[in-house]
């Protein structure tokens, strides 16, 4: 199993008369918990009405995503998944498994150029005291005071003209 058009890109027949060399792949592996304590037909006639087709069950959700900073999801064969949310990353399975991301550690993808804040799931980030402007842009905060020096010494220059 791997991504659509990925092995298109290797030579097969070279790959197979090559010794020695080896070749990684990316697969993608879909998996879902599923309570033992149900049978079959109960977990599909559950699965498969609407209201329920994608939520968990508190109880389900704790016994299945130990972590706080878990969602659950629930699927049509019946089983769980868990993701850490928005602002974590780990191990949604395990207790404490998702931590916080600290965005301002990663200015660059996170397009934060201003005073960055990390907090708990989330960050802020906002041009330094004194500026304004896109902080989500490099060289978006400047000061008002230079600006307002500049501009009054274009008009003072033009005056004396």
């Amino acid at each position: 199993i791997a991504e659509e058009g990925w092995l298109a890109t290797w030579s097969l027949s070279h790959q197979l008369s090559t010794r020695g060399v080896s070749m990684e792949v990316p697969i993608w592996l879909g998996w879902e918990v599923i309570d033992d304590h149900q049978d079959d037909t109960d977990q599909l006639q559950r699965s498969s009405s609407p209201a329920s087709a994608s939520e968990c069950s508190r109880d389900a959700a704790n016994s299945v995503c130990k972590s706080s900073n878990a969602d659950c999801r629930k699927h049509q064969r019946g089983g769980y998944t868990c993701s850490c949310k928005s602002g974590y990353e780990g191990n949604p399975y395990i207790t404490n498994g998702c931590q916080d991301i600290d965005e301002c550690k990663d200015l660059e993808f996170y397009k934060c150029y201003g005073q960055c804040t990390n907090m708990d799931g989330l960050f802020q980030c906002q041009c330094p005291h004194g500026t304004h402007g896109d902080h989500s842009t490099p060289g978006g905060c400047f000061s008002l005071l230079g600006g307002s020096i500049f501009l009054f010494s274009c008009i003072h220059f033009l005056l004396k003209r």
